[in-house]
């Protein structure tokens, strides 16, 4: 967990309503993130805003930039197969619902990123 990150523009910047930054990270593991933005100029205690959102397992089996039939091809290979938290099996990445088993429901995750890249 980051705690305390700052961001803060240079004093010769004016910064106007409207103005945005980008926040760019690497999600170290799946699961659900909750960024909240406090402006120390409105409140030290209550955010502006707070945005919650998950980090997903990824589809993009083979890591070559998109989802597409090669890692549909992977996903079909250890189809209705039972995984586990075993460090040794090879097969967890493709259990997208972290349920146990490669079946119908992470088929459907799977395709719900259908020919997405990765930039």
């Amino acid at each position: 967990m980051l705690e305390g990150f700052g961001l803060q523009a240079s004093r010769d910047v004016e910064i106007m309503p409207g103005d945005w930054f980008i926040l760019d990270y690497k999600a170290m593991e799946v699961g659900q993130c909750e960024v909240v933005l406090i402006d120390y100029g409105v409140s030290f205690y209550e955010p502006v805003s707070v945005h919650l959102f998950s980090h997903v397992p990824t589809r993009d089996f083979d890591k070559d930039g998109k989802v597409c039939l090669v890692d549909f091809a992977r996903l079909a290979g250890v189809w209705k197969v039972e995984v586990s938290a075993d460090p040794n099996d090879p097969n967890p990445q493709y259990d997208l619902n972290s349920d146990g088993k490669v079946n119908v429901s992470d088929l459907r995750l799977f395709f719900g990123h259908w020919l997405d890249t990765a930039m």
